[in-house]
């Protein structure tokens, strides 16, 4: 018998298995013939009969000819080049150079594949940020490194391990694992198992050294921007750069991320305790033909190669958009099944609105308005992921969780959870938690499996005039879901409560509301396909034509022109028509709408309709004043400082001086009913002038309402002073003039309501103080600063305040600062700098010297009261107090002592120590004792101080000893006072001692 070789796997390896030539043929020596023809190798046969000797020959060089040409390893002396492959022993894996299947700019980078696969299925790359621009690339072994080069011999790629060991036993293998270890005298000094690129394969074990990091794409090997790594014993994270994105080992109450199992085990290297089911796990041979990949998607994938060798995933996290961690930031939910992924709560806004017009949610949403008021309401949410709080109790019901959490400032939301599985755990209470969220929701998830109820505290004002919020939807007026909100007209919603879901009604069916947008007046509703607008043989979508919508088809396309579908559901984008006048049944109705009565329309309804001079505006949902004609007369009548003074001056107030007044005017019945006759329950605070109510208009609209009185000597000229100078200015740090009303003896101005009230009420508060961190606080000083700066020299007049406190620094929704109350404030004409007055007014506390002692007001004498004021924000505490009672030293005297002692930092309030910036914190302090210094000459303009609070390296004045408040005699008013300048006089000295 002809002994024969079979030569099945001997072909050139500078060629792919697909790649074998059609025939192929040879002759050796030692008297044997080898050759093959046809399309694959076939069997060598000998021409004749060979001893035992001969055949040895054959079988000695036909080996080495298999080795040299099935390489498996490269060393000193034998570099491997573009064109060549390294196969490991069993042919698992292939080593050589590779350019992307797909890519059209031929870039070569060295890697390792599974062998033989179709498509290439790569699992490392060595060089991912150096690609070789063309073939002549060289793998190599030199200086004790594995390198890359390119044509020229420069290194693009390296191990980089550090002087050299002796060097000719320097080898690397590729091994059946897909490991490339490099080694000298068979000892590891450096394997690929180790270094991983965006793969992780069996015989790896994850640790916290080592990083998955995913391709740019899929054509590009290059590092992307997700990484996977291992925190801790049980916590893995994907993070999108710096940003974590997902995380693994959380399981909570309400948030809930884990590994799979058989995930878990292989990242272990097949540690028993990860495997939770004892001998039954799967044999690791199993994971022989799993990977797992960090995909350039950002998600952590799991792979399994079937016996026809095709990939199937059987894992992957997050699993979809909203599983990733924070997907739609701060108070936004996510929604799996809508086509657009995130949207606010209702009572919040996007905290960066471009961000979310290109679709980048990752910022989040800001409440509306900052609030904490017992009659704060709470949107109920069904079935939502959220994450997990610490602050846990027990309460008997959930009525005790919800004023739990009315009663913490802090407490943003609620959940009440009960386990009915159990038995009580005493008499009192049953096995239930109240969980109260103090830190900000985040990781919200609607219509998530397994979900919680969550209530989420807002503001009632956010509501408004809208509906009730049906789960996370808001439902803007005129929008109704039933006889008590919204417009009649507009009737075509209602509430799922078990759900939460918002359901539209049309004659063809119900069909979820997705998103509902007030701004363009439009909301979105899902719909199978057969009731879309590219229906061919079914019914099509349609409204009654009586109906206040309209259907846009032209939405269901992408920009792309594709049809906007998921699963058989297109989303169809539905717009509501402008309302007209709210109907009503009598003037009672209107009272929510203001400058409006209940009439009949010219078609016989009866409507809210507007006063003379204003007008309905559906967009603004409100009656606005017709400003072009009022506006004229208003130049015509008070256009140069001359005439506004002039009427602030007169003895009365005319009729004919209302054309004047550039703000709207609000007749008595719609205050009385906006405030509840003026009710103490409406009461905001009382000023030296008289008392502030809130105000709540048509749709829910509040109003801050300063009721004058009537017995106040000022009255008239605070009035006249805020409705006519007032009413002039223009700045985002100057509380807004919204109008006035005058009946009989009533005077009474409207003001834009500021949710948080004034900044003394937090400032002084021992809860609401830790909410005015170093950032807020400074940026109040800022804004406090660039209002005084319009006043004295932007505006049209310059304007001198005289009362600046913190009480009359009030705080918007986002807590920025708006000086309000001038009724005490006086113009300067043209080049005048200062004035003179024999009745002092001001509070205590705050007045500069020279106008307590002599009536002399000025810029200066308002950059005092800034600097009094920027002591307290500093501090936290009031400058009316007294800390040495034995030396009578007041905020003033005790700034001025730590100061001069160098203990500034003592002076700091304790709220902010954490927060606070050192550097920032001491140029404030610096800035204040300049203002507070005795002569006015010494003090900064307030252009000054923005510049100095603006600037990084501005130089300062030393300051002065300041002036200061003797306290015996003195009242510690904080109100406006008015006194005589004798009476002003026996109350003020100046310190020279520091008491």
């Amino acid at each position: 018998m002809l002994p024969t070789i079979a030569l099945d796997t001997i072909y050139t390896k500078k060629q792919r298995p697909e790649e074998k030539s059609a025939s192929f043929s040879c002759m050796i020596s030692c008297n044997v013939i080898l050759c093959s023809s046809d399309d694959s190798p076939k069997m060598i046969y000998s021409p004749m009969l060979l001893n035992t000797i001969l055949f040895s020959c054959v079988f000695i060089f036909c080996s080495s000819l298999l080795n040299s040409f099935a390489r498996q390893n490269i060393s000193v002396h034998n570099p491997l080049n573009d064109g060549e492959t390294l196969v490991s022993a069993g042919e698992e894996f292939e080593l050589g150079f590779f350019t992307p299947a797909g890519s059209v700019d031929n870039k070569r980078y060295l890697g390792i594949w599974y062998y033989g696969l179709n498509p290439r299925t790569v699992i490392w790359v060595a060089n991912r940020n150096h690609p070789l621009p063309d073939t002549g690339g060289r793998f190599a072994v030199d200086d004790g490194n594995l390198n890359v080069l390119d044509e020229s011999g420069k290194v693009v790629w390296s191990t980089d391990l550090g002087p050299p060991s002796p060097r000719y036993y320097w080898v690397a293998t590729l091994l059946d694992s897909g490991n490339l270890v490099f080694s000298n005298r068979s000892v590891t000094i450096w394997q690929s198992f180790k270094n991983p690129t965006d793969t992780f394969l069996s015989g790896m074990k994850m640790d916290k050294e080592i990083r998955l990091t995913s391709w740019i794409s899929e054509l590009d090997p290059s590092p992307g921007k997700f990484k996977f790594s291992q925190e801790d014993k049980d916590q893995f994270i994907i993070r999108n750069g710096s940003i974590p994105y997902w995380g693994s080992g959380v399981s909570g109450e309400f948030f809930r991320a884990e590994l799979d199992i058989k995930v878990a085990y292989l990242l272990s290297n097949f540690d028993k305790k990860i495997w939770p089911f004892g001998s039954k796990h799967i044999p690791n041979s199993y994971y022989n033909k799993t990977r797992i990949v960090m995909n350039f998607t950002g998600q952590l994938q799991y792979w399994s190669l079937d016996n026809q060798n095709n990939w199937s995933l059987e894992w992957s996290e997050p699993k979809d958009r909203c599983s990733a961690l924070e997907a739609c930031g701060r108070f936004a939910s996510c929604n799996n099944n809508n086509n657009i992924a995130c949207k606010c709560l209702p009572g919040f806004k996007p905290l960066y609105p471009e961000d979310w017009k290109d679709g980048d949610f990752s910022g989040g949403c800001t409440r509306t308005s900052t609030s904490c008021e017992k009659n704060d309401i709470f949107l109920n949410l069904t079935m939502m992921k959220v994450s997990d709080t610490k602050s846990k109790s027990e309460f008997k019901n959930e009525t005790e969780c919800r004023e739990e959490c009315l009663s913490k400032c802090l407490c943003k939301a609620y959940s009440y959870t009960q386990d009915k599985n159990s038995f009580p755990r005493s008499p009192t209470f049953s096995n239930s938690t109240c969980w109260i969220w103090t830190e900000d929701l985040r990781n919200l998830q609607e219509e998530y499996p397994n979900g919680h109820e969550l209530f989420v505290r807002v503001a009632r004002s956010d509501i408004g005039r809208n509906c009730e919020p049906c789960g996370t939807s808001l439902i803007p007026y005129p929008l109704s879901t039933g006889s008590n909100c919204g417009d009649p007209m507009y009737l075509n919603f209602y509430c799922d409560n078990s759900t939460g879901e918002l359901k539209f009604k049309a004659s063809t069916g119900t069909y979820n509301v997705t998103s509902v947008n007030p701004n363009t007046r439009t909301f979105v509703i899902q719909a199978i396909e057969a009731r879309s607008c590219y229906a061919r043989n079914s019914a099509v979508l349609e409204l009654d034509p009586s109906l206040p919508y309209k259907i846009n088809c032209s939405n269901e396309v992408d920009n792309a022109g594709n049809k906007i579908s998921s699963e058989g559901i297109d989303e169809i984008k539905i717009s509501w028509d402008t309302p007209p006048e709210p109907s009503c049944n009598s003037s009672a109705d209107c009272k929510d709408w203001p400058y409006s009565t209940c009439n009949v329309t010219a078609e016989g309804m009866r409507r809210c309709l507007c006063h003379a001079n204003f007008r309905w505006d559906g967009s603004a949902l409100n009656c606005t004043i017709e400003t072009e004609k009022i506006g004229r007369d208003a130049v015509l009548l008070y256009g140069t400082e001359k005439r506004v003074k002039d009427l602030i001056g007169s003895e009365e107030f005319k009729e004919e001086d209302k054309k004047g007044i550039d703000v709207p005017f609000f007749n008595l019945d719609s205050i009385l009913a906006a405030t509840d006759n003026f009710s103490e329950a409406n009461k905001l605070g009382r000023g030296g002038f008289g008392p502030v109510y809130k105000g709540i208009f048509p749709g829910g609209q509040e109003i801050a309402i300063k009721r004058l009185s009537s017995v106040s000597v000022q009255g008239l000229e605070e009035f006249k002073n805020e409705v006519v100078l007032i009413a002039r200015l223009q700045h985002r740090n100057l509380v807004k003039l919204l109008g006035y009303c005058i009946h009989r003896n009533e005077k009474i101005l409207l003001y834009e309501y500021m949710p948080n009230k004034s900044l003394d009420s937090f400032l002084f508060d021992a809860e609401l103080a830790i909410l005015l961190n170093w950032e807020v606080r400074f940026n109040i000083i800022m804004g406090v600063a660039r209002g005084l700066v319009y006043l004295h020299q932007d505006s049209r007049l310059r304007i001198i305040h005289r009362d600046l406190k913190t009480s009359n620094i009030l705080l918007d929704a986002e807590m920025n600062p708006k000086i309000s109350d001038f009724g005490l404030a006086r113009i300067f004409e043209g080049k005048q700098t200062e004035g003179n007055t024999n009745r002092v007014v001001g509070t205590y506390g705050y007045m500069s010297p020279e106008y307590a002692l002599d009536g002399i007001f000025s810029v200066k004498s308002d950059a005092f009261s800034f600097g009094v004021v920027v002591l307290e924000i500093l501090s936290g505490r009031r400058s009316t107090g007294v800390f040495r009672l034995e030396q009578g030293e007041n905020l003033l005297s005790y700034a001025w002592r730590l100061w001069k002692e160098q203990k500034a930092l003592d002076f700091m309030d304790k709220t902010i120590s954490e927060s606070c910036k050192s550097n920032e914190f001491l140029k404030c302090l610096c800035i204040a004792l300049l203002c507070i210094q005795e002569d006015p000459a010494d003090r900064p303009t307030m252009s000054n101080v923005l510049t100095m609070l603006s600037g990084e390296t501005a130089t300062f004045s030393t300051p002065k000893q300041p002036a200061f408040f003797e306290r015996e005699g003195i009242a510690d008013a904080a109100s406006s006072s008015s006194s005589s300048k004798h009476e002003i006089s026996t109350m003020w000295t100046t310190s020279l001692g520091g008491g």
